[in-house]
């Protein structure tokens, strides 16, 4: 195992390697950290199902040149002050010929040591299922991205923020009330958490009654006339599906 450096000297798109085997960096020439490293930053998948899709728009008809940063992860450019989007809302009405052509903004200048400008495509993939109902839960259709510090710093500043603080409640080895372990930093004043803070009542948040979790259109209807939920408008719905039926 081993590893190469590659310099991208011009503009270009990039994508993410497979299995995480490139790390892409944006670097300085002219500033190191006490080791003589580069400092830098790295760019770097984020974290949460489903990272990293992207948008695309490969063999498509309807998009054409509208959406060119579309192709690839993440576009290095350099920084024009009228190059200020990648797209317009107004690209889809003439496809063929934007307002905005991103393509034409990629014309191989150079990037090393120049204002630079980093496009990432992000998006996610979702396909319905039963559990979209009622409600589509989009927790696992996530998609981020992260700029990480690389040899910014001389050791871990983390080293310089130590505030941790270990709370033991009150139990059986603590007698007399709850235990505070300082690691660093020290409050001043003490502060006193009620353990309802800590342990909330979340009973509000169910339903006693399990009909209302009844998803067919009839009972549901009748659960909320039961219960006088919207009842004036579910009275008028019932009305409008029963004449309906009629016809």
């Amino acid at each position: 195992m081993r590893l190469t450096h590659e310099i991208i000297d011009t503009e270009r798109g990039l994508g993410w390697s497979k299995n995480a085997g490139a790390m892409y960096v944006l670097l300085n020439n002219g500033s190191t950290n006490m080791w003589g490293e580069k400092r830098g930053y790295r760019i770097t998948l984020g974290i949460g199902m489903g990272t990293a899709p992207h948008l695309t728009i490969n063999e498509s008809t309807a998009i054409l040149n509208a959406a060119s940063w579309a192709y690839h992860d993440l576009w290095v450019l350099k920084h024009h002050d009228h190059e200020r989007r990648s797209s317009r809302e107004y690209n889809a009405m003439e496809p063929e010929s934007p307002l905005i052509d991103f393509e034409k903004m990629v014309n191989s200048e150079r990037t090393v040591q120049q204002d630079l400008v980093v496009y990432f495509n992000l998006g996610n993939h979702h396909v319905p299922h039963s559990g979209d109902v009622p409600n589509t839960l989009m927790h696992t259709s996530g998609s981020s991205i992260m700029f990480v510090p690389i040899n910014f710093h001389d050791r871990d500043p983390s080293r310089d923020r130590v505030q941790g603080v270990t709370l033991t409640m009150n139990t059986k080895e603590v007698v007399g009330g709850s235990k505070v372990e300082y690691f660093g930093a020290k409050y001043v004043e003490d502060m006193n958490a009620p353990l309802e803070w800590l342990e909330p009542d979340l009973s509000g948040y169910s339903t006693p009654d399990d009909s209302l979790m009844n998803l067919s259109w009839n009972s549901t209807l009748a659960s909320l006339l039961e219960h006088s939920v919207y009842s004036s408008w579910t009275e008028s719905l019932v009305r409008t599906i029963n004449w309906l039926s009629q016809l």
